[in-house]
C-alpha cells in the first residue's frame, strides 16, 4: 500500500495566496523526505471551484459591485480563464484519486493547476 499526500491550495484571496505559497514550499520538502519511504506529495492548485465558499463569495460580490450573479462570475472570476466555467468538486476529486493511485506512483513534488487555462495567460 502506498501513501500519497495531496495538498489542496485555493488561491481566492491574498492571505490564502500567501499561505498557499508557504504550502507549496512545504510540500516540496515533504516530497523529498517522504520519497525514501514511497510517499508521494503533490499540490492541487485550482481556480474557482463551485463550492459553498465560492457561492458565498459570489453573493458578497453581487452586493459590493451591484452586479448579477452571472456578471460576477463572468467579469470577476472567469475573465482570465480560457475555459469560461467554474470547476466542479468532482473534477478536483478525480485528480486526487488519480494522484493517490498506483498509476501515479512516480509523480511527486508536483503542482497541479486545475484552472481552466488561467495560468496559461
Amino acid at each position: 500500500m502506498r501513501l500519497s499526500i495531496v495538498a489542496l491550495l485555493l488561491h481566492s484571496k491574498v492571505v490564502m495566496l500567501q499561505r498557499s505559497m508557504v504550502l507549496l514550499d512545504l510540500h516540496v520538502l515533504q516530497h523529498l523526505e517522504g520519497g525514501a519511504y514511497g510517499i508521494t506529495v503533490n499540490a492541487l492548485c485550482p481556480a474557482y471551484v463551485q463550492t459553498p465558499l465560492v457561492e458565498n463569495q459570489i453573493a458578497e460580490q453581487t452586493i459590493i459591485h451591484d452586479l448579477s450573479k452571472q456578471e460576477v462570475i463572468k467579469q470577476m472570476m472567469l475573465e482570465p480563464a480560457a475555459i469560461k466555467r467554474l470547476i466542479s468538486p468532482e473534477e478536483v476529486a478525480a485528480l486526487v484519486v488519480f494522484l493517490c493511485s498506483e498509476t501515479a506512483s512516480a509523480i511527486t513534488g508536483s503542482d497541479w493547476a486545475i484552472d481552466l487555462g488561467w495560468t496559461a495567460r
